[in-house]
């Protein structure tokens, strides 16, 4: 089988700080960074939220971290995240960069006779039957996770199999205390969604229930 990995919408950027302190944030210089008549911003103590309808873009501020969504958009290349990563994290004062990371979600189209969780279990789970006499039952679901270095780079790749596809979600992190420039941080999303495809593309091409 020739696995087609499906991007779905969700792409995410988060950066990670030493601290956040809510109330140092310059909320009217965030409003302007979003650019939307329409944007609402839900205060509390523990968490802002900035909701950017006309964008789908939503951004949460709390527990030491800017997470980022892009909620209409699954392609990389059409995404502006890095831009406003860019912006806002030149608009957090007094808190240093820890890291950063990108987070994106795909399915995976099965052919009729494969389900997500039969798939599974064939390249994670070979010997099932011997495991299933351990555990004193049948193996209905595994959903694996995988923790894994490329270089400097940590990922955290898991599964979550639906009834009727695959889904595969990926962490990327970066542990620095600089964030790249839009451009430089625009390409290394790209290049790090691409790789999360080929990745997939390896682990289950072929594979067979």
């Amino acid at each position: 089988m020739a696995v087609q990995p499906e991007s779905l919408p969700g792409i995410n950027i988060t950066l990670l700080y030493d601290m956040l302190p809510l109330e140092r944030l310059d909320r009217n210089r965030l409003r302007g960074i979003f650019k939307d008549p329409l944007l609402t911003v839900m205060d509390t103590p523990e968490l802002v939220v900035m909701f950017a309808p006309t964008r789908s873009l939503v951004a949460q501020f709390g527990d030491k971290r800017v997470r980022l969504t892009d909620q209409g958009q699954h392609l990389v290349e059409q995404t502006n995240l890095a831009e406003l990563a860019a912006q806002v994290d030149k608009a957090i004062q007094g808190s240093k960069l820890a890291a950063y990371g990108f987070n994106f979600e795909t399915a995976l189209a099965l052919n009729d006779d494969q389900t997500p969780a039969s798939m599974l279990k064939a390249r994670f789970l070979p010997d099932e039957e011997q495991i299933a006499l351990l555990v004193g039952g049948q193996i209905e679901i595994m959903a694996p996770r995988l923790v894994f270095w490329r270089g400097a780079t940590r990922y955290d790749l898991f599964f979550e199999p639906d009834p009727k596809q695959l889904k595969a979600h990926v962490n990327v992190h970066f542990e620095t205390d600089t964030l790249p420039g839009a451009k430089a941080l625009q390409e290394s999303m790209r290049a790090e969604h691409e790789l999360f495809a080929t990745t997939l593309v390896g682990l289950f091409s072929g594979i067979r229930p």
